[in-house]
């Protein structure tokens, strides 16, 4: 989406999708997690944003998901004990996986997520970029 459109058209689709799982949801996560996933989501656009090359692409997905399960690490540390009232540390040992494995499994999780939703977007655009290319929907002619 950002390779092909630009910065700020995939801003507004991440808005929309953000929204859109609000709504339908009803809120499940709440308006903090909304709030993390939009931020994650917008370093993640940021970043790819810089590396527009077809060379850099796959270099742009690995840095955009690090820097954005980074953020989100960093966001769960601060939001993680107003969403469920207790500390960052007490909800690794709730979990039974510690300080260091609650870490790990945040930045293990949000990269492999943003790594899949790189690739099956970069899949999904290019078998349909040729309806975004076609010159009738440009105004342009054959």
């Amino acid at each position: 989406m950002v390779q092909a459109f630009g910065w700020i058209p995939a801003l507004f689709s991440l808005l929309i999708k953000d929204l859109l799982f609000t709504l339908i949801h009803q809120g499940a996560g709440g308006p903090i997690g909304m709030l993390m996933n939009t931020t994650a989501g917008l370093v993640f656009v940021s970043i790819l944003s810089l590396l527009k090359t077809r060379t850099a692409k796959y270099i742009g997905y690995s840095l955009s998901s690090l820097a954005a399960s980074l953020v989100m690490l960093i966001m769960n540390f601060l939001f993680l004990p107003l969403y469920t009232g207790m500390s960052f540390a007490d909800a690794g040992s709730a979990l039974g996986v510690g300080t260091s494995g609650l870490i790990l499994t945040i930045i293990g999780f949000n990269i492999i997520k943003f790594l899949a939703n790189s690739f099956i977007g970069d899949i999904a655009y290019s078998r349909i970029k040729k309806i975004f290319n076609n010159k009738d929907l440009k105004g342009g002619s054959k």
